[in-house]
């Protein structure tokens, strides 16, 4: 609630070498909040730094600078390395980007549903809502989609349990 001191304790806590503290002021630092002048090459640099540490969520990050070619050239292959090394880490948040970036594509390689629908299928499993949404939806849009309305059933109901809007509306079609 007092957003001068939270700031004040974010930049210490960057300052001081802290790897969740460089990523929170990062992120600052790159939507240029709190009067913090934005700059992508400094967020990147510093989020890096986080990252280099050994930060799930930071490595997740740099994966989206390279999804998204924020300040660094836009890779796809960049960014699902660093995705694959997030995960490996603990960051479940890479989990939802991977299926992504697979279900798009990108420089150079088709989109991939199968791989997409793994890497949702574990997120589903973790109970991330997004993951169940998007599993759900890859299955549905599969050209043999009554081999799993079953399944898309049964995830779509944790969806429900978990109040997630999405899901409820796709139940509810």
């Amino acid at each position: 609630t007092d957003e001068p001191e939270g700031y004040r304790l974010i930049k210490y806590s960057a300052d001081h070498e802290n790897p969740m503290g460089m990523l929170v002021y990062g992120h600052i630092i790159q939507s240029g909040m709190l009067c913090v002048q934005q700059d992508n090459k400094r967020a990147f640099e510093l989020i890096k730094k986080a990252a280099d540490m050994g930060e799930p969520n930071a490595i997740t990050a740099i994966g989206m600078f390279y999804e998204k070619g924020i300040y660094v050239k836009q890779s796809s292959y960049t960014a699902i390395k660093y995705y694959k090394f997030a995960l490996e880490e603990g960051s479940m948040i890479a989990i939802e980007h991977l299926g992504e970036v697979y279900k798009k594509g990108g420089d150079g390689f088709s989109a991939n549903p199968m791989e997409s629908r793994s890497y949702y299928k574990i997120g589903a499993d973790a109970g991330l809502r997004e993951s169940i949404y998007q599993y759900c939806l890859n299955m549905y849009n599969d050209d043999i989609v009554l081999n799993y309305i079953y399944e898309i059933r049964k995830y779509l109901e944790i969806g429900r349990k978990l109040k997630d809007e999405k899901s409820i509306l796709f139940l509810g079609n």
